[in-house]
């Protein structure tokens, strides 16, 4: 399986996810899954519904970086056994790709390419963190094929990361994470408020103080952000 860096992807305002698999079932099959839209939530963990809108064109209800969105998109390329591409025509710009090679013993390596148009925002300026997340779930999503279309059982309901993208955006949201570390003493306590926008900054900054009250022994203790 091979990656690449989005971050060195990045064209214009798009950045660009590659990932791939190998997938032991005939070429033709797995061209027939990929291009039955409807079922993509079956496989992919952000894609909550595919709704054919007809002329093959559909409607798209999704999570992208953390937040749901709707758009309309349309099939560009319908290569039978070898590719299938499509992109929105409204809302944020989004496209895909999926590439087909057969291998021997009836195997099919599959290549997908994924656009985005990134967020603005607090969330933009940290996008690193966050296209580290959305590579992971794309590496994810392609095991949840291979499960499916092997009739194995599929990992939809287990976490994609450790904290999941939840996880992600609030540590993105939150101003700061104080730490407490005794004189003398190596140990180092965490405070990690939940902060989730903007107008609980004072609440989190609060928060953080009484931790380091509740941790710090009187008049030894110091935080670092």
């Amino acid at each position: 399986m091979s990656q690449t860096t989005p971050m060195e992807q990045a064209a214009g305002n798009r950045l660009v996810f590659e990932e791939s698999a190998e997938i032991p079932t005939p070429v033709a099959e797995v061209f027939r899954r990929w291009t039955d839209f409807t079922r993509f939530p079956e496989f992919m963990s952000n894609v909550q519904e595919v709704r054919t809108l007809g002329a093959d064109r559909y409607h798209w209800v999704a999570r992208v970086f953390g937040t749901k969105q709707e758009w309309d998109a349309e099939v560009t390329d319908r290569e039978p056994d070898r590719r299938v591409a499509w992109r929105s025509i409204n809302g944020p710009y989004n496209a895909g790709t999926v590439s087909l090679s057969p291998l021997p013993n009836g195997k099919t390596e599959v290549r997908m390419r994924l656009e985005y148009t990134p967020p603005g925002g607090q969330i933009g300026q940290r996008l690193d963190l966050v296209t580290q997340t959305v590579r992971r779930e794309i590496k994810q999503d392609l095991e949840n094929f291979k499960r499916v279309i092997t009739g194995g059982p599929s990992a939809m309901g287990e976490p994609q990361t450790p904290a999941g993208f939840g996880g992600v955006l609030a540590s993105l949201a939150a101003p700061a994470i104080a730490a407490v570390v005794a004189p003398g003493s190596s140990t180092r306590t965490w405070c990690a408020p939940a902060a989730v926008s903007k107008r609980r900054e004072a609440s989190t900054r609060s928060r953080i103080r009484s931790c380091l009250r509740r941790t710090s022994p009187a008049g030894s203790g110091r935080a670092s952000a």
